[in-house]
């Protein structure tokens, strides 16, 4: 996930270039700006970034397989078909989506930085070739701390019960309590990312 992403378009060249035994990189994706998902990773691929991919492995395109969906959404806003052969055939996960707006609603924040990880897990629970899932965070997850060690830190709220109440509760309200709820937290960004680790 994230394979429009600044960081994800990086990945997604590191692993097509660099590991010339994938099968397949399934990359999700929603449209945007009037552009169907295809038209979008068409686009990215005519990018710089991809000149050495394209000179090393000019075929690496017929690898690419574009899911739409949507990590804001329940269920990844996948279809069935694509949920199945996703299930079936993923043996790693990068889950590099977000949206890094430090200004953005709550509500929207939640459920892309939050439930978009929680859907994720879910996903891969159900695949049968698991091997592993690499969840890209951010260095901003615990900056309302004056020193941050390598550990796990426990959560301020539990992502679920956060997702419960953007889930249940009035936007109106929740933009009225979201300082409150932020705490120590610059920003909506920052606060959610905290909770989906």
């Amino acid at each position: 996930t994230g394979a429009t992403g600044f960081l994800g378009k990086l990945l997604s060249e590191k692993l097509l270039r660099s590991c010339p035994d994938i099968k397949k990189l399934y990359m999700l994706a929603r449209p945007k700006k009037n552009k169907d998902t295809t038209k979008r990773i068409q686009e990215q691929f005519d990018d710089v970034l991809y000149d050495k991919l394209r000179k090393e492995r000019p075929n690496f395109i017929q690898k690419i397989v574009v899911v739409e969906g949507d990590v804001g959404q329940i269920g990844l806003g996948m279809n069935e078909q694509d949920r199945l052969k996703v299930m079936n055939d993923v043996e790693f996960i990068f889950h590099g989506a977000a949206t890094v707006r430090f200004d953005e609603p709550l509500k929207t924040a939640v459920e892309i930085n939050v439930r978009g990880t929680r859907e994720i897990f879910q996903l891969a629970r159900a695949c049968g070739k698991l091997k592993a899932v690499v969840h890209i965070s951010t260095a901003y997850s615990n900056c309302a701390l004056n020193t941050i060690d390598e550990k796990f830190y426990t959560s301020i709220m539990p992502g679920d019960k956060l997702i419960d109440l953007v889930e249940t509760m009035d936007e109106k309200i929740i933009n009225n309590i979201t300082p409150g709820l932020l705490g120590d937290f610059p920003n909506t960004y920052a606060y959610t990312k905290a909770l989906a680790e």
